[in-house]
């Protein structure tokens, strides 16, 4: 077996919208995960004094996964190669995406009956 010394090898080409979505996804997982800390660390007793520092990672985590689902349909719609990096962004943006969708639905939900008087 013969090695070529002044071979280059390519580098790997990743799609931007694949790996926007990846990160997109990244980040709506690392503001859910500090969100699930933050209740364990403080053991429900006093998150009224963190609803600030709540709500900012909840709009960080609807707003992430926001950005990473469309990136990744953008990525589908583009025809961009099928790598890790878009597979795992496509079903993670698509659960993250998914959940964030039905917490404002509850929200909603909530406001409706609370304004109703049920």
């Amino acid at each position: 077996m013969s090695t070529i010394l002044d071979h280059e090898e390519k580098p790997i080409k990743v799609d931007p919208r694949s790996m926007k979505s990846f990160r997109y996804f990244i980040y709506s997982l690392v503001s859910l995960l500090m969100v699930l800390l933050l209740f364990f660390l403080y053991n429900n007793s006093d998150l009224r004094n963190l609803g600030f520092v709540l709500a900012v990672l909840a709009l960080i985590f609807v707003v992430s996964s926001l950005l990473g689902f469309k990136n990744a349909v953008q990525s589908l719609l583009v025809k961009e190669s099928w790598s890790v990096f878009k597979v795992i962004g496509l079903i993670g943006n698509f659960i993250t995406f998914g959940t964030s969708v039905s917490f404002v639905f509850a929200n909603v939900q909530d406001v409706l009956w609370w304004y109703n008087g049920s």
